[in-house]
């Protein structure tokens, strides 16, 4: 009858062993997602969502928002021996700017045989936008089924049927600029040999990995090297793949592909607002045949962008802290419809209403005092006309703001004014892809708002205490500076509009700086009796800064060579002439332009 079992059953085990560990990695060494199955595996050096957790840790860094994802695999489709099968959840939770924790479970299963791993990641900014390093943590499980033939076989007997273990990956990664990322991984720097079955060795070697991205715009290739253990053996050999992912205009599809020395493969994605789905295929190019493919599929949901336990926090703070008065000015608009803009409007109103922070004046309310004012709002769109009818409001703050788009890329801008002392306290911007995504753009911009807002609120001294502290600290004074309209060269000059509006909000948000807003430059120019048309030049610049009583001009300009954007900026000494510092930079995509905008603030600011 054992010969009988022996018979039936052992082949069956040996088979199914040969299979995982010659064909299948297993568990333990397959890492998930369907988004980075689809592109061979190249996914060290891009990393940016739940994956992350187990392809570079260091990555979950680049994740902004409350992540889940869930996945089924099926691999080897069509095989004699199909009942083969993996699942994979992962959960990404941001930190802010420290960095973001991760956990995942992951499971591989047939009829004899099954291996389980739970992970605990960590990926922390050590240079902010050059370097993040990252921990995996995993705890390991094996079994085996428990049939007629285990049931009386020594090893099984002796051993038992499951064994425990742990591994430990360490990983980095490297941005630089905007376009180019490396990540490198070690798997397995740390790992027990509990997973020894008796006689049967079982101890996960160390395998490395490094990968190279290009993030150009909406189209990201890569390439990535693995030198890694042959069926846990002395031998190692090297790998190489290479892959692609190109997103739609308006980030809702996504397609892939990618090949390596052992397989080719493709994927794509389609978003649902804040849910998508994602599906990858693969295909061995030697050692197996009769099959259809392996075939991943996968469904990721967005959450939010910041913790519960933040939340709660701040709701405490601001339930202190009495409302404040505020109206909301319509925001302007450019390359969009004007429509647009007033329904964001609208959104934020109701947004910084629901903070419980702010007294909001309604739109009805506010047309309603205007008019009775007799206030003529056509054309106000000033920080200075802002102030003048927060006064007549009886207000403390006022937003103002516009909502302007650069290829499939919205931007909102928004700022807040203190009617009183007639300073602007506080800009926020955000970003999106997609007119669907502009009411969770508002909630971002509202939650920036209330970020800054709340910090001095909570340590705000008293009237003496500001005295004292300001007889201790010499104040340092902004620049009083302008920023001329951007000249464009094979570009759109609607672009150049949007890119100088985005470069004066970023030379005031780096707080070095007080930025003449656009309609107070017109209206003194206007009042001079001064034709700006056609001033592009640095002396007609520092003409313009003498009559505008500024200290320093800035000037820029946005040109287009191949599918190239450039973006030059100088600033001129208006009182002596001569150029202070120039800056540039680069981008493959008006959708990056933002990101172009912030770089050339940054090298500006540094001196």
């Amino acid at each position: 009858m054992r010969d009988k079992l022996r018979s039936t059953y052992f082949p069956v085990i040996i088979i199914a062993l040969l299979f995982f560990a010659g064909n299948v990695r297993a568990a333990f060494e397959e890492n998930a997602g369907a988004r980075p199955f689809g592109m061979a595996g190249v996914f060290t050096a891009i990393a940016d969502d739940c994956n992350a957790i187990s392809w570079n840790a260091a990555g979950l860094v680049l994740v902004d928002k409350t992540s889940i994802e869930l996945i089924f695999s099926k691999p080897f489709l069509g095989m004699d021996y199909d009942n083969i099968y993996s699942g994979d959840v992962s959960l990404a939770l941001p930190l802010g700017s420290v960095g973001t924790v991760g956990a995942g479970y992951q499971l591989l299963k047939s009829d004899v045989y099954s291996e389980s791993t739970i992970l605990l990641a960590a990926g922390v900014n050590v240079f902010k936008d050059f370097l993040s390093l990252g921990l995996t943590g995993k705890w390991l499980g094996i079994s085996y089924t428990q049939n007629d033939y285990t049931g009386i076989d020594p090893l099984f007997t002796a051993a038992g049927y499951s064994k425990t273990g742990y591994s430990v990956d360490a990983a980095a990664m490297l941005k630089f600029g905007k376009t180019v990322s490396v990540g490198l991984v070690a798997e397995n720097i740390m790992s027990s040999d509990s997973l020894a079955l008796g006689t049967l060795a079982y101890k996960l070697p160390v395998n490395y990995r490094g990968g190279l991205a290009l993030r150009l715009g909406d189209f990201v290739p890569g390439i990535e090297l693995s030198y890694r253990n042959k069926d846990m053996g002395n031998e190692y050999v090297l790998d190489f793949a290479g892959g692609i992912e190109w997103w739609t205009g308006d980030r809702t599809t996504a397609i892939r592909a990618g090949a390596g020395v052992r397989e080719i493969s493709a994927g794509l994605t389609y978003m649902f607002g804040d849910i998508g789905i994602n599906y990858g295929f693969s295909y061995p190019l030697s050692g197996l045949s009769g099959t259809f493919g392996s075939h991943r599929v996968s469904m990721n949901v967005v959450f939010g962008r910041t913790s519960a336990l933040k939340n709660a926090e701040e709701s405490k703070t601001i339930r202190k802290i009495n409302k404040m008065k505020i109206a909301l000015m319509d925001l302007t608009s450019q390359n969009i419809d004007p429509g647009i803009a007033l329904v964001v409007t609208d959104l934020l109103r109701n947004n910084l209403f629901n903070t419980g922070r702010y007294s909001v004046l309604e739109r009805a309310n506010m047309d309603k005092l205007i008019k009775e004012q007799q206030f003529q709002m056509s054309g106000c769109s000033s920080t200075e006309c802002a102030i003048e009818l927060g006064k007549i409001l009886n207000m403390q703050e006022m937003l103002v703001g516009s909502v302007n788009k650069l290829g499939s890329k919205f931007f909102i801008n928004a700022r807040m004014v203190d009617v009183e002392s007639g300073e602007i306290m506080i800009t926020a911007t955000a970003e999106c892809y997609s007119e669907n995504d502009l009411a969770d753009a508002c909630k971002d911009i509202t939650s920036k708002l209330i970020k800054i807002d709340i910090e001095p609120a909570k340590a705000a001294p008293s009237k003496k205490g500001k005295e004292e502290e300001s007889k201790k600290q010499p104040q340092t004074l902004k620049m009083k500076i302008a920023v001329m309209d951007a000249q464009s060269q094979n570009v759109n000059p609607s672009v150049a509009l949007v890119v100088t509006e985005l470069l004066r909000n970023n030379l005031f948000s780096t707080g070095k700086y007080l930025v003449l807003e656009r309609a107070n430059m017109d209206k003194l120019l206007k009042e001079q009796r001064f034709q700006s048309s056609g001033c592009t030049t640095t002396e007609c610049a520092i003409e313009v800064g003498k009559l505008l009583n500024m200290k320093e001009m800035v000037v820029s300009s946005v040109n287009k060579l191949g599918s190239k954007y450039m973006i030059s900026a100088r600033m001129v000494d208006v009182e002596s002439g001569e150029l202070t510092i120039t800056a540039t930079a680069e981008c493959y995509s008006e959708n990056d332009l933002s990101d172009a905008c912030k770089e050339i603030a940054g090298k500006l600011t540094k001196r």
